[in-house]
């Protein structure tokens, strides 16, 4: 009776080893192919933004030898036209990878920071010349041309990336009007002009506030990208402490169409602000999310 029990305790245990084995293969086996799936991961994205910053620095190297000979627009139009082979030009599934990758990290900075969401889109910001050119995470790009603002006493200007000189002679005075304006054409690198937001307003200032001066203006213009919405677009001007600003806002979204079928690759919520202070200096602001 004895050795029975034994036995079946020993088959028994053996019957456990073998399961226990079963189950550590399964989970090396598991880890491994995880293991083996985030390398495949890293290295995707790591070759895309290889691909990413190769096409950003030809751009740069481009516009500086290009920039003045004619309008920006046509000068980034030949640049996706003729300086990016095929091995270099980025799809519409790598731009699409791009966003998908920005808004994994836009949702694990939401999470960590306990719903204080913060996301700062911008990879770099580069000035050529009166140019200034904001790369962006998610396979976009802008394009600012600061040789568009037109100022009437003041000569002010001040951006992430540049703060033009005032010279003694441009101030006449402690009060007077000014125009500002923040605007920019902004590229997908499927290698399109997507779209322009603007905004932008005359202001009087006297040292102490300033005001409205009319000559409000806010708006969107499309490129020839097939498929383009913008919802919740809004607008409009009001003091700001002792400051003064003209804003506008909305929600774009882009696609393209396969095959016949339309799709949305990408949706963000972008701002522009102009603000006048007291004493006339005009600061332009950008927001994409």
């Amino acid at each position: 009776m004895n050795g029975g029990l034994k036995n079946v305790n020993k088959n028994v245990c053996k019957t456990l080893s073998i399961i226990n084995l079963v189950i550590m293969f399964l989970i090396m086996n598991i880890t491994s192919v995880f293991a083996t799936a985030n390398t495949v991961k890293s290295n995707e994205i790591l070759n895309l933004e290889r691909k990413l910053t190769n096409a950003e620095n030809k751009l740069v190297k481009y516009l500086e030898k290009n920039i003045g000979k004619k309008d920006t627009k046509l000068i980034i139009e030949d640049f996706f036209k003729y300086e990016l082979n095929n091995t270099e030009k980025l799809s519409k599934d790598d731009v699409i990878r791009l966003n998908e990758i920005d808004n994994q990290d836009k949702e694990n900075k939401f999470n960590s920071y306990n719903n204080k969401f913060y996301s700062n889109k911008i990879r770099k910001t580069v000035q050529i010349r009166q140019v200034i050119i904001t790369f962006y995470k998610n396979g976009t790009f802008s394009v600012e041309d600061v040789s568009k603002y037109i100022y009437t006493n003041r000569v002010d200007l001040t951006t992430s990336s540049l703060v033009a000189s005032v010279p003694s002679s441009a101030i006449t005075s402690t009060s007077g009007t000014v125009w500002g304006q923040a605007y920019k054409d902004y590229y997908s690198w499927v290698g399109i002009y997507v779209f322009t937001v603007a905004v932008g307003s005359s202001f009087a200032y006297n040292g102490q506030y300033a005001s409205y001066n009319g000559s409000f203006k806010a708006y969107y213009l499309k490129g020839p990208i097939p498929l383009w919405q913008v919802s919740d677009w809004t607008s409009g001007h009001g003091p700001a402490g002792n400051k003064y600003e003209a804003y506008c806002s909305g929600y774009f979204h882009i696609g393209f169409e396969y095959q016949g079928v339309g799709w949305v690759i990408q949706d963000f919520y972008i701002q522009h602000r102009v603000t006048c202070s007291p004493t006339g200096q005009i600061t332009p602001s950008y927001i994409m999310i």
